[in-house]
């Protein structure tokens, strides 16, 4: 019984073990065909090189926006100091007076004059808005007492111009030239202290930006300067109630931005003198 046993479990355990290994888990064949498959596809790809980006256009607005030396003067909306005209006037203390205002006390007088010098100088920026700007305010106001008695006003009025400035963007190596001449002398007499004796010196002034815009690509009137002299019949007589006349001096100044070499200081105040005439 115990030899017919063992052969039994001989028979069953030989009739297994070729079903045991067909059932085995880890069919290895399959993911390695899949590798090299894949090997194979990624061998095949073409890499394609990515295009080039082309340049954004220069903005002209973002490129001013990082130039210091040029922003104020070339910006197109603000009010600011590298863009100004500067009035004289000289006047009685009586003039400052609103009619039938009383005179202040001596403590409060250098307030009073420091509180109706800017409204009083604002009134200028009409002949610029009528010529040279889009817009002005007062920025800075001055006042003091001459040898005369007089009070000597001055008055820092900007302004946003109302020509073209051009695109200093499109210098590709540039440089800020500044050049400023006198526009007012009429031989050893000079003009009277008169609106449009203002008025014409101002657009004078633009005509010559203009000029130099269209040699240079761009041009700003970056200064106008009035100043005011009284004159006398003798070195000591003074006229009746104060009735000096007064005569104007006007400069003005111009800025250009130009490639580096190609205009001087000495070169843009010259050509100013020829356009000027003097």
């Amino acid at each position: 019984m115990n030899i017919l046993r063992i052969i039994a479990i001989c028979l069953i355990v030989v009739l297994a073990v070729p079903m045991i290994i067909i059932s085995l888990p880890g069919d290895e064949t399959a993911p390695a065909a899949d590798i090299v498959m894949t090997s194979n596809a990624a061998a095949e790809v073409v890499e394609v090189a990515a295009p080039t980006a082309t340049p954004e256009p220069l903005d002209p607005a973002a490129w001013l926006q990082s130039r210091a030396d040029l922003r104020d003067a070339y910006s197109t909306t603000e009010l600011n100091g590298d863009r100004i005209v500067v009035i004289e006037e000289i006047i009685t203390q009586a003039e400052l007076l609103n009619a039938g205002e009383a005179t202040p006390s001596d403590t409060f007088r250098d307030l009073y004059l420091a509180a109706r010098a800017p409204a009083r100088l604002i009134q200028y920026c009409a002949d610029i808005v009528q010529t040279i700007g889009l817009k002005c305010d007062v920025i800075h106001s001055d006042t003091r007492e001459n040898a005369q008695g007089k009070l000597e006003l001055t008055g820092h009025l900007a302004f946003v111009p109302a020509a073209a400035l051009g695109d200093p963007s499109q210098v590709t190596d540039g440089a800020v030239v500044q050049g400023t001449i006198t526009l007012s002398d009429e031989d050893d007499l000079k003009p009277a202290n008169e609106q449009s004796t203002r008025t014409e010196a101002m657009e004078r002034a633009q005509n010559m930006c203009d000029m130099l815009h269209a040699d240079y690509g761009n041009c700003v009137l970056t200064r106008v300067t009035f100043d005011v002299e009284e004159l006398w019949i003798t070195d000591l007589e003074v006229l009746p109630a104060g009735t000096n006349p007064q005569r104007l001096q006007t400069s003005a100044t111009f800025q250009v931005y130009a490639n580096r070499g190609t205009l001087t200081q000495s070169q843009l105040v010259t050509q100013l003198r020829e356009m000027s005439g003097s």
